[in-house]
């Protein structure tokens, strides 16, 4: 039920997965699975809500309940321990978390074969730790190989998605516009499989490239409908909505919709103003054309 509900209501899922945490079987092997995933999504819960410093100790406690030597729960270690090095990622740890996923890569080709569905999974946070370290090519790669192997499977829409939309903002960083733009529309083929996050994200990104490419039209139809997923879940002047407002405004403004794209300004400095206030002291409304 918690991880139903994620993709309706965040803080529901918290409760209901906090609440599964104090009832669980603490000796029952047969749980032990379902007890390491309750973890995994509570964590990628706090990590959508902003708090990285939970979400990291939950992976952690997570890795914790499994014997690495029992291969009853190799499938689980593996799947716990790709969450935890991310999570380091996302702190700036890198290297070893990118050391990490190519020995449990090594793991999946040796035990399950080099086609299965866990790494699609552990590719994409690699090629994530690849970009980190500016290694651009390399990442790409690893991205367009996790892409292949997610496409094999429909149970692995989501990831596919993401791995669409980091191959996507690969090719933004090399200048090919065209090429990101192609992959952002493969990845908004299955954007009803994102959180939120991720759809506003999406929106946002080929919000962008039509932009940059000149089809206004097309680029403030994408950016409104990120704007729409965003009131429905967080509202308007939260900070995961700066991108998407940005390419709003320019979309506005490049269609003369300039009552609009003032609009998109101001909440914009109002979600810094709120956010940084100490940083941003020294903004200064948009002057209204």
């Amino acid at each position: 039920l918690g991880v139903a509900e994620i993709s309706f209501n965040l803080e529901n899922a918290k409760n209901i997965l906090e609440k599964f945490l104090t009832l669980e079987p603490k000796t029952n092997l047969k749980f032990l699975r379902t007890r390491v995933n309750a973890r995994a999504t509570l964590g990628v819960i706090y990590s959508e809500l902003g708090d990285q410093k939970k979400g990291e100790e939950l992976a952690l406690e997570a890795v914790n309940l499994i014997d690495p030597t029992d291969s009853r729960f190799r499938e689980a270690y593996i799947l716990a321990m790709n969450d935890y090095y991310f999570f380091l990622m996302k702190s700036g740890k890198v290297k070893e978390p990118i050391e990490g996923y190519i020995e449990l890569l090594n793991l999946v080709d040796k035990n399950y074969g080099t086609t299965d569905s866990m790494k699609t999974h552990l590719l994409n946070n690699l090629g994530f730790g690849y970009s980190m370290l500016g290694k651009n090519d390399l990442a790409l790669e690893t991205y367009l190989e996790g892409e292949k192997i997610a496409s094999i499977y429909l149970s692995e829409k989501k990831t596919l998605a993401n791995l669409q939309l980091n191959i996507a903002d690969s090719y933004f960083w090399r200048a090919d516009m065209k090429k990101s733009l192609e992959y952002s529309l493969k990845a908004l083929k299955n954007v009803n499989h994102l959180l939120p996050i991720g759809k506003i994200t999406l929106y946002s990104r080929i919000s962008a490239r039509e932009t940059i490419l000149g089809n206004h039209k097309k680029a403030l139809e994408y950016a409104s409908t990120g704007l729409e997923v965003a009131k429905n879940y967080h509202g308007v002047n939260h900070p995961s909505n700066l991108i998407l407002l940005d390419s709003l405004a320019l979309a506005n403004k490049l269609s003369k919709n300039y009552e609009e794209s003032y609009q998109n300004l101001v909440d914009i400095y109002n979600i810094i103003s709120q956010t940084c206030s100490v940083s941003y002291t020294h903004l200064t409304l948009p002057t209204k054309a």
